[in-house]
């Protein structure tokens, strides 16, 4: 199929993950002036509450059809410059159980005036909605194509740091390798032992890091009297509760499953929404709250996050070679 690709989540899930340096709140400061700001990347104005004319309706159509289309050719860039292209294709295929060219079909008549095809202003509104359903659904399994390609060789951002905050970092990619390795167990073999294999890791490992986080590591970023870190710490420690969320419903799933009353295909979904929003959870926790606080701080000063997280889940982390020994 013509190679486009997609975002968003999962792409900032790995920018967060392999760019180091990089402030998800100060990327428009920093990273590009103000006024080179591409209006592509604006916020959306809000829609005036009250009935749409049908002009109207039509517009947004248009315009969210278009926004989706865009980003095809933006993520067909990413992999192109990536060289995970190849893999793309057939990923996709596999994912939806679509041939290439009824994909490519589907991706021109949404995104391409191709001969004769009729212009946006001449659609009925019907097909402008399907339209841009039908882009929608490209970009998230472009999106979700690329995520599984990249997952089979995933690539960890340097660590960047030395003593405990060193720790902190390498704990944070020991995680994120068996939550990775869980789920790609559950995912080429949906069975009941799959699933409670990655359940395991959600209660025995996931849970407890996050009541490390909560018993310790806010607290002291609010202490530093930042206001700025104070709001990232409270922004990421909300977090928490989406996860949480997210997790209870992987275990309800998985309690029916045992019951024979759901597929364990069910829970795919379920742990792929878990695995994505905790990788972007911990790419913004490191670059908004962490990498500030090591700025800030010293290794001994961090030292009580790391003890926290030793009581929590440290004979976990140290049989995968995690140690404290240069933490102080």
């Amino acid at each position: 199929m013509r190679t486009r690709i997609r975002p968003l989540l999962s792409l900032i899930v790995l920018l967060g993950l392999l760019l180091p340096g990089l402030s998800f709140g100060a990327l428009a400061q920093e990273a590009t002036p103000t006024a080179a700001v591409s209006s592509r990347y604006t916020p959306p104005v809000p829609i005036p509450e009250g009935d749409l004319s049908e002009d109207a309706l039509r517009a947004q159509l248009i315009a969210s059809k278009q926004t989706s289309c865009a980003d095809l050719e933006l993520i067909a860039g990413i992999l192109v410059s990536s060289g995970v292209l190849p893999q793309v294709p057939p990923m996709i295929s596999a994912l939806t159980g679509m041939p290439i060219d009824e994909l490519e079909a589907r991706e021109t008549g949404a995104c391409q005036e191709v001969g004769g095809a009729m212009p946006d202003t001449e659609k009925s509104t019907v097909a402008l909605m399907n339209e841009a359903a039908t882009a929608q659904w490209l970009v998230q399994i472009h999106l979700g194509a690329m995520d599984h390609v990249m997952m089979q060789n995933p690539t960890y951002r340097p660590i960047a740091a030395e003593g405990c905050f060193a720790a902190f970092f390498e704990m944070h990619n020991l995680n994120i390798e068996a939550m990775r390795q869980a789920y790609l167990a559950l995912v080429s073999d949906p069975t009941v032992e799959e699933g409670k294999a990655l359940a395991s890791f959600f209660t025995d490992v996931l849970a407890p890091h996050a009541r490390a986080e909560d018993a310790t590591m806010w607290d002291l970023a609010r202490s530093l009297g930042d206001p700025n870190l104070t709001r990232s710490a409270d922004l990421v420690e909300a977090e928490h509760q989406t996860i949480d969320k997210g997790i209870a419903a992987y275990l309800e799933t998985l309690a029916a499953v045992e019951a024979g009353e759901a597929e364990p295909s069910a829970l795919v979904p379920l742990a792929e929404d878990v695995r994505i929003r905790t990788e972007l959870h911990f790419g913004k926790e490191e670059i908004t709250v962490v990498r500030p606080m090591q700025e800030r701080m010293s290794s001994e000063e961090f030292k009580p996050v790391i003890d926290e997280f030793d009581r929590e889940i440290g004979g976990w982390l140290r049989d995968r070679g995690w140690s404290t020994a240069d933490c102080s």
